[in-house]
């Protein structure tokens, strides 16, 4: 059976008792954890407006729990952009002007990890 298998170009092993095949194992331990953003592209980052805006659009409770001042009611582009610079400042950690999706991710786990060790 297993000849036949590899003959096939089959990856897997048979059990040979209840005559399924079981299929031969693919995870992989990766330390980049599979981060995105809503409504944003695979690859692509944010701008200091964008990431005010992408702030502003999250659940209270989230920035409740990372320490940021609720922005919901900040209509203007000019008060949302100074009231998230030192956020972003923060999460900028390549000093690039842009934030990414895995940034973003460390930005607020540390953030919360923070508030709740004070």
């Amino acid at each position: 059976m297993a000849a036949l298998m590899a003959a096939l170009g089959i990856a897997g092993t048979a059990d040979a008792r209840k005559g399924r095949r079981v299929p031969a194992h693919s995870a992989r331990a990766d330390s980049n954890p599979m981060v995105r953003i809503r409504g944003v592209s695979g690859n692509a980052e944010l701008t200091p407006l964008q990431f005010a805006q992408w702030l502003q659009l999250q659940p209270p409770g989230l920035l409740e729990a990372t320490g940021i001042a609720s922005l919901h009611r900040v209509s203007m582009r000019t008060q949302l952009l100074n009231r998230t610079s030192d956020e972003f400042r923060e999460a900028d950690t390549d000093g690039n002007g842009r934030v990414s999706a895995r940034e973003i991710a460390t930005f607020l786990a540390s953030r919360a990890a923070r508030i709740s060790h004070a």
